[in-house]
């Protein structure tokens, strides 16, 4: 498996619809998305029944734990990817986003982390700040090979973190 993309969810089916609709064009056939539903009451699984008939999204109920932690880290858990992809339930992936974020990591497999710029959008899909990061100071000063870091960060951990070691690392 190449890469499995993790989402949590509470309360959020109609933006997770658009969410996995984003994503399903960028997967290849060995990429997953899991879904972790943290104790949704707005019928989020029946709003996903088409997009659940693809083999290549996981979906997993849990009781609500109040936040996203528990619901990434049983993601974790249950990922088969060689790649771990973290995203929310109302972020649109851009066309390029999977294959690229993957190419880099090819690109330089000692490192451990690929980091992307984003945009805010509202609700009626309108940019709000594009490039989000570019205004932090210390992003801004971030260099690989002499050049800025941005829009992609490479190799901030010295060496790739393995599933194994996360997964130890988290509650279950």
């Amino acid at each position: 498996m190449r890469s499995s993309i993790i989402i949590p969810t509470h309360n959020c089916g109609q933006l997770l619809v658009e969410t996995l609709r984003s994503v399903k064009p960028e997967l290849g056939s060995g990429d997953e998305v899991i879904i972790v539903d943290d104790g949704s009451t707005d019928g989020t699984r029946e709003l996903l029944a088409d997009l659940l008939e693809d083999p290549r999204f996981r979906y997993f109920y849990q009781v609500g734990s109040g936040g996203p932690s528990a619901p990434r880290n049983r993601g974790v858990l249950n990922a088969k990817g060689k790649y771990l992809f973290f995203f929310d339930s109302d972020d649109i992936m851009l066309p390029g986003k999977l294959s690229s974020s993957i190419a880099a990591l090819e690109m330089f497999p000692e490192s451990g982390l690929v980091f992307t710029n984003f945009a805010s959008v509202n609700e009626n899909g309108e940019i709000l700040r594009d490039r989000f990061l570019d205004g932090y100071e210390l992003i801004g000063k971030l260099q690989f090979d002499g050049e800025p870091a941005l829009p992609s960060l490479i190799g901030l951990w010295p060496a790739p973190i393995s599933r194994g070691k996360i997964s130890s690392a988290l509650p279950e």
